[in-house]
C-alpha cells in the first residue's frame, strides 16, 4: 500500500470518528438538562457566551490549535465556574465536554470543537498570553497577541459580565500592608493589561499597570485601590455570585468573594 492510499484512509478513519462524535454530541444535547442557575439568568439577560467563554480563556483557559484541531480548555477551583463552563460548553459546542480534576484540584472543563473555536478566533486572534517553554519573550512578542477589543462590539449586558468574570476568574481582593486594599486582576501580558484598563475607564474604573520586574514582561496585571472605583465595581454587580476565595488567602479563603468585598467596603480605615 502507499503513502497516498495510507493518508486517504487515515483521513476517511479520522471524519468517521468525528462524525460519531458530532452525533453522539446532539443526542447528548438533546437530553442534557441546564440546571446551572447563571448560564440561564445570563441566555435572559442575551448576553453573548461566546464572549465569556472568550473572557474565560484570556484568563484561567487556553485554546490550542493543531491544524483543524481546536482544543478548549478552562482551568478553576471554583465549583461555580466549574459548573457554569461546563454548562456553557454543552450550550455553545456541537460536542460533548469533558471535566477532569488534578492532584492539585483543579478541574479541567475541556472539548474539541474546530467550528466553536474558529468563532473564538473571530473575537481574539490568538489566546496564547504569554511565552511557551523556553520561549524568549522578545520571540513571543514578534507573534500576533491576544487581544480584548472585541468586547467594543458587545451589549451593555455582555460587556459588562465580561469585567465581571475576568475578576472572579482571574481577579482577587488583596490586603496590601501599607495599604487599606485593592482589587487585582492578575495578568502578565502588557497587551491585555492596557486594553484593560481602557475598557474599566469607561465604566469610571481606574485601574493601575502593576510593574513586576520578575515577571517575563516586566508587568503584574492591573490594580484598583480608590473607593471610588471600587464602589463603581460593586455597581457593576461585582464579582460572579458564589465564586469563593482561594486557599491563596491566609484570612479569606472559603468565603464568598462579593461577601469580601462588601465587608471591605464598608470598613474604615486599614484593614489589619
Amino acid at each position: 500500500m502507499d503513502k497516498s492510499e495510507l493518508i486517504k484512509r487515515a483521513f476517511h478513519a479520522r471524519r468517521i470518528k468525528e462524525l460519531k462524535r458530532f452525533d453522539e454530541g446532539k443526542i447528548f444535547k438533546k437530553k442534557f438538562v441546564f440546571k446551572d442557575r447563571l448560564l440561564k439568568s445570563l441566555i435572559l439577560q442575551k448576553v453573548d457566551m461566546k464572549f465569556i467563554a472568550a473572557i474565560c480563556l484570556l484568563t484561567d483557559g487556553s485554546l490550542s490549535i493543531e491544524g483543524n484541531h481546536y482544543r478548549i480548555a478552562y482551568y478553576t477551583k471554583d465549583d461555580v465556574l466549574k459548573s457554569f463552563y461546563y454548562n456553557m460548553l454543552v450550550y455553545l459546542s456541537n460536542y460533548i465536554p469533558s471535566i477532569n480534576e488534578d492532584k492539585k484540584h483543579v478541574f479541567g472543563v475541556r472539548v474539541s470543537d474546530a467550528l466553536l473555536g474558529k468563532k473564538l478566533i473571530l473575537l481574539s486572534p490568538s489566546y496564547k498570553k504569554m511565552p511557551s517553554k523556553n520561549q524568549k519573550a522578545q520571540d513571543y512578542l514578534r507573534e500576533i497577541q491576544p487581544s480584548l477589543r472585541f468586547i467594543e462590539n458587545a451589549n451593555e449586558n455582555t460587556r459588562k459580565w465580561c469585567i465581571r468574570f475576568a475578576f472572579s476568574t482571574d481577579g482577587c481582593i488583596s490586603i496590601p500592608k501599607k495599604m487599606n486594599f485593592e482589587l487585582t486582576l492578575a495578568c502578565y501580558n502588557s497587551n491585555l493589561c492596557k486594553e484593560w484598563i481602557e475598557i474599566l475607564k469607561e465604566y469610571n474604573i481606574t485601574a493601575h499597570l502593576g510593574r513586576e520586574k520578575t515577571s517575563w514582561s516586566g508587568v503584574d496585571g492591573i490594580r484598583v485601590f480608590d473607593k471610588g472605583s471600587l464602589m463603581e465595581f460593586v455597581n457593576l454587580g461585582g464579582f460572579v455570585p458564589g465564586v469563593k476565595v482561594t486557599n491563596k488567602s491566609k484570612y479569606f479563603k472559603g468565603i464568598e468573594k462579593n461577601k469580601v468585598l462588601g465587608i471591605l467596603i464598608k470598613k474604615k480605615g486599614p484593614v489589619a
